[in-house]
């Protein structure tokens, strides 16, 4: 069995049209938080790698999720209305400002010891290149774009 770890935006979802990007090209965290309502998460969509994960779900792999969101009950509902269902997640909380690449990989690090997971039999798919090489280097998963699977 196999530990498949899915970011969801621009990975497994597509929320672009909530989102302001800044001119340096980082994403502007009051208009992203100010978007986040129940009606606004249920027109995102889903991207190719959501059926993907369906299917490692069904077959009984641990499927884990790690987003940089801070999760509200309106994203929960939307993950449960498509099937996406999943064994654990770590998210960002309320006032949590540390870098996504290092939230990602002290919060999963953290669930590999407690749950006793072997780093080295996890796939990770994120969007994010910074994500990918933290992962990578300080904890031994394997972690790619999900273009590989589109």
């Amino acid at each position: 069995m196999k530990t498949f770890i899915f970011d969801l935006d621009h990975t497994v979802i597509d929320s672009s049209h909530r989102q302001l990007t800044r001119p340096d090209g980082s994403l502007c965290i009051a208009s992203w938080r100010e978007n986040s309502t129940r009606e606004k998460i249920f027109r995102d969509r889903l991207m190719p790698l959501a059926n993907f994960w369906r299917r490692v779900y069904d077959a009984q792999h641990v499927v884990i999720v790690a987003t940089a969101r801070q999760m509200s009950r309106h994203d929960f509902d939307y993950l449960y209305k498509h099937n996406l269902r999943f064994d654990s997640i770590v998210h960002r909380q309320i006032g949590e400002d540390t870098p996504d690449d290092i939230m990602k990989r002290d919060k999963l690090a953290h669930l590999f010891s407690a749950g006793n997971i072997d780093a080295s039999r996890c796939v990770m798919f994120d969007d994010n290149t910074s994500v990918r090489r933290t992962v990578r280097r300080d904890l031994g998963v394997k972690a790619y774009h999900p273009k590989v699977m589109g």
